[in-house]
């Protein structure tokens, strides 16, 4: 996934965030390093656990992306973190009537996570209509 997001990032000159997914099992500093060695500018993490499914834990998933932010200010980048909100996908077992909120609360953690930044949180689809 690295060698193709370099391979985009190398073709032209503008900014290129990469969508990193649920990290590929790489520690914090780890990811930050490929990242940047790859001349990416940012990433997106989403909350997904691909290996027990569902999502990850809201507070251990907020204590990672501190992590990864404190991992990019030790290299003395301000890498952009997209936190993905994943509560609305089939598999994150969030009872419908409970994703909205869900999301909300799980954005507020990775907000505050990731120091005040503007984390952005997208959810797939909406039932506010």
């Amino acid at each position: 996934m690295f060698a193709a997001a370099e391979r985009i990032i190398r073709a032209g000159p503008v900014p290129v965030t990469v969508d990193a997914e649920a990290r590929y099992g790489m520690q914090p500093h780890e990811l930050v390093d490929r990242l940047l060695d790859i001349g990416a500018v940012g990433c997106n993490l989403e909350d997904s656990d691909h290996r027990a499914g569902g999502l990850r834990e809201a507070g251990a998933h907020a204590e990672w992306l501190a992590a990864v932010r404190s991992a990019a200010d030790d290299a003395g980048v301000p890498l952009v973190i997209n936190a993905r909100v994943d509560t609305f996908l089939p598999t994150a077992g969030i009872p419908g009537p409970d994703r909205v909120a869900e999301a909300i609360r799980r954005g507020a953690l990775y907000r505050e996570a990731l120091a005040g930044l503007e984390a952005s949180v997208r959810a797939l689809r909406t039932e506010a209509g």
